[in-house]
């Protein structure tokens, strides 16, 4: 009869900081380790629980590992971790290409942080090991060897093998679980993929045969065709029934019931040794004409492919208690949540202390949010999972009363990454993904039911699709005037003076002027961004080439009757007055040239041929993606990308005071999501306080992140910290500290600054309301909703309602309903 021993492992003092004597430990630790031990890490509740489970009796052998990883160990009840619904194991792709960590100077307690950052109440993650056989170590540095792997730490002694295995509520989440720790795993560099543990075979063998009895009982009624003992197929189908029903009802053996078997007493399985060996290396063969007659491939992974040879630190990690708070002794004061949040109508996006899921409100979620938190703390997570809910109530798939009118505008400054994810969410809530004019196209020929997602890749320098943030026709004097405001609020007020903003006001006068016809008169590129003829004007490109085109302008203004053209002549007068020299437009030139170029090394961007204009694609409900990441190898620079974001900002807000008046009252929104608020905010507080104080009345609602706070402006600190809900991770700068007690105090709370930079990786305490009701801090776990997303997503928000998905309410009639028009959607217009 198969036992267990298990011992539950405690922090008792600091890791090995030398890395050197910490993989001489583990290695001494495995040496003695019996095939079968599992290392084991499960959240309990708020806590991290790690188990060393030994298969029978063991009682001596903890101490080496404890010893290893600073632990303390006390014997106790095996846990049984029969109960996950869905059970999943790491396995080796087949054509799977191997890295060459050698786990040097490995953070032995990343694998907790990971842990403790994706593990729900009940869930877990361990691993098993044995003793590889001389012919696996052989065949494994072979192996690495074609691969030009020589240093690798499985190669050390005492290397175990080791299989990884997780528990959760669903497959998804399970395979997700595996993901993610075995990326954090010290020189874990394996190719990897997760699956699923389901008696799915014996069932389809079971129906195959009986499949396959019934079609040769029947054959001879459809052929002819006469077969010896037909009644043998009758036999087969009932054999084969038979079988599937006891597999349904758990009556035969099968590898998931042996797995359970070993889950119940807290192990988890070993792989085996391969049965038949890997498929070796062959070379390359041509014949005499030099036709290739055999292609040359690598030999195949020797070991099962359930099992990872790896140093000895790896399977010790998962028994490392040393995640902060996570793994015993929390240091956060933990503070119970708000009933009213447990059964609120809002997004789920954590778990209180008891593990209750906590959802914040929809009343009044033009309040805004703001997350606060080091890097990786769990910001980014959290703005995507308000995303993925926003978007399924814009679709109909989460029922609310509110959020089908949504126009959500995110600004992803960083890698592109967040971007990704927001695009995922929104394609998972059914809304149609726009890349390209075409696709717009396409969209506007169709019924247009479901609002569609405009990705906007700004450092693609392929794409044909942007957004044009200065419209209007024949109305240059007034595109010029909102053109150079927004270089003041991206570069500054006292950046650009008196003398160069009167200067870049008239060059921009005269860019917008600009025809395809002007531009071919003048000799230069034609269907060119007003930037790039403003630089002509400012001589970026020669005095001649600014003379040349400020003349093509001053003449279709006379000869053809131009209005807008014969305005421009007369505003770059002062500078292109045959009268004025060179070197006097020159001195009028300098100062502002340098703020044009930088503009100029967007281009791309700006000269795009498809760009319909912010209003156009507010008005169609659209949700809009702005992806700064590295596209084929092009990055911008960082300042590039905060001065061009800053810049769609300042446009955006200008469209929406015009465009979107009364907006609040008939229950539309205009969301405005961006991870690292300082991208974005430009050098003055103008926008970020107007969305605060003043955007409420057009429907604005900021959902935003930032690392840095205590770099803001400190007006647009205190605005954004005064947004209606507020998430605060760990903190380290001791100013920013300050402000979130004074903050999440107000109320009489008694909160202190370790509470604060204590917290651990995706927890935080949380100031929010209640609709206009302010609700006393609490402290939450975040929901990893990343791994949820799909149907247990929807079913975790829905729960709260007690209903279903609908049927999307975003629908022509309701669009007319709400004066939305689509006649000025044209993807194919510069000017919208």
């Amino acid at each position: 009869m198969l036992t267990s021993t298990a011992y539950r492992f405690t922090t008792a003092g600091s890791l090995e900081a030398n890395p050197t004597l910490l993989r001489q430990r583990a290695s001494v630790a495995l040496s003695i380790a019996p095939t079968g031990t599992t290392f084991l890490t499960r959240r309990e509740g708020e806590m991290l629980a790690h188990y060393l489970v030994f298969p029978g009796d063991m009682a001596d052998e903890p101490i080496n590992a404890a010893k290893a990883v600073a632990a303390r160990c006390e014997l106790t009840d095996a846990p049984d971790l029969s109960a996950s619904a869905a059970v999943a194991v790491l396995r080796m792709p087949a054509d799977g290409v191997p890295g060459s960590n050698p786990q040097m100077n490995a953070e032995i307690a990343a694998v907790v942080d990971a842990a403790s950052s994706a593990l729900r109440d009940g869930e877990w993650v361990a691993c098993a090991i044995r003793k590889p056989s001389t012919g696996e170590v052989v065949a494994h540095s072979k192996w690495l060897s074609q691969y030009g792997v020589n240093t690798h730490h499985s190669k050390e002694a005492n290397a175990v093998i080791l299989s990884l295995w997780s528990g959760a509520d669903s497959t998804g989440q399970a395979e997700s679980l595996l993901q993610q720790v075995a990326g954090a795993l010290p020189g874990f560099d394996m190719p990897r993929r997760a699956g699923s543990v389901t008696p799915a075979s014996t069932r389809l063998a079971f129906g195959g045969v009986a499949v396959a009895g019934a079609g040769y009982a029947l054959a001879p009624q459809f052929v002819e065709v006469v077969l010896p003992y037909p009644q043998l197929g009758w036999v087969a189908t009932g054999v084969g029934g038979a079988g599937m029903a006891l597999s349904l009802l758990d009556k035969l053996p099968s590898r998931q019931k042996k797995i359970r078997q070993k889950l119940a007493l807290g192990l988890v399985p070993v792989a085996s040794r391969r049965i038949v060996p890997a498929a070796g290396a062959r070379p390359q063969k041509m014949n005499a004409e030099g036709v290739i007659t055999q292609t040359a491939r690598n030999a195949a992974y020797p070991l099962n492919n359930e099992g990872y040879l790896v140093g000895a630190i790896s399977p010790l990690t998962l028994v490392a208690p040393h995640a902060g708070a996570q793994s015993g002794g929390g240091t956060t004061a933990t503070r119970s949540v708000p009933p009213q949040l447990i059964s609120a109508l809002g997004p789920l996006f954590g778990y209180g202390p008891g593990g209750q899921p906590v959802h914040l409100t929809d009343e009044g979620d033009w309040r805004g949010l703001v997350a606060l938190g080091e890097a990786g703390s769990g910001k980014s997570v959290l703005l995507q999972g308000v995303w993925g809910y926003d978007a399924a109530r814009k679709t109909g798939q989460v029922s609310r009363p509110t959020g089908s009118f949504n126009a959500q505008v995110a600004f992803d400054t960083k890698d592109g990454r967040t971007a990704a994810e927001y695009i995922a969410w929104s394609e998972a809530a059914g809304q149609p993904i726009l890349r390209t004019p075409d696709d717009l196209t396409a969209w506007l020929a169709g019924d247009k039911k479901v609002a569609p997602v405009v990705v906007l890749s700004v450092a693609d320098q392929t794409a044909t699709l942007g957004v044009e943030l200065f419209p209007g026709k024949g109305d240059s004097m007034n595109r010029a005037r909102r053109a150079v405001n927004a270089l003041k609020y991206v570069f500054g007020a006292q950046s650009i003076g008196p003398e160069s903003f009167a200067t870049l006001s008239r060059v921009l006068v005269g860019a917008f002027a600009v025809t395809d016809k002007i531009a071919t008169e003048a000799e230069v590129e034609t269907g060119r961004s007003a930037f790039f003829y403003a630089g002509i004007l400012l001589g970026t490109r020669g005095d001649e080439k600014g003379v040349r085109l400020a003349e093509a302008i001053r003449s279709a203004g006379e000869r053809d009757g131009n209005a807008d053209a014969l305005t421009a002549a007369g505003v770059l007068a002062p500078v292109y007055d045959p009268k004025v020299t060179a070197a006097a437009r020159s001195r009028l030139t300098q100062a502002p040239q340098n703020k044009m170029e930088q503009m100029l090394a967007a281009e791309q961007w700006w000269s795009r041929p498809s760009r319909p204009a912010w209003a156009s694609l507010l008005e169609a409900n659209a949700s809009i993606v702005v992806d700064f990441g590295a596209k084929d190898g092009f990055l911008m620079d960082a300042e590039q990308r905060e001065q061009l974001a800053s810049l769609m900002l300042y446009t955006l807000h200008e469209e929406i005071k015009l465009h979107c008046v009364g907006w609040q009252e008939r229950n539309r929104l205009v969301s405005i999501y961006a991870d690292e608020l300082k991208h974005i905010a430009g050098t003055s507080p103008e926008v970020i306080n107007w969305a605060r104080q003043d955007g409420r009345s057009f429907g604005v609602r900021l959902v935003v992140a930032t690392q840095e706070p205590e770099q803001l402006e400190d007006s647009v600190r205190k605005t954004v910290m005064g947004l209606g809900t507020l998430v605060a991770f760990r903190q380290a700068d001791a100013t920013v500290i300050r402000a979130v007690l004074d903050n999440i105090s107000v109320d009489g709370t008694d909160w202190e600054a370790k509470d604060i930079a204590q917290l651990t990786k995706y927890h935080a305490i949380v100031r929010t309301h209640d609709g206009g009701t302010p609700l006393t801090a609490f402290t939450v776990r975040l929901a990893f909703v990343t791994a949820m997303r799909g149907e247990e997503f929807l079913t975790a928000q829905n729960a709260i309602a007690g209903v279903g998905a609908t049927t999307p309410t975003w629908a022509a009639p309701a669009a007319a309903d709400a004066g939305i028009s689509f006649a000025t959607f044209d993807p194919d217009a510069k000017d919208a």
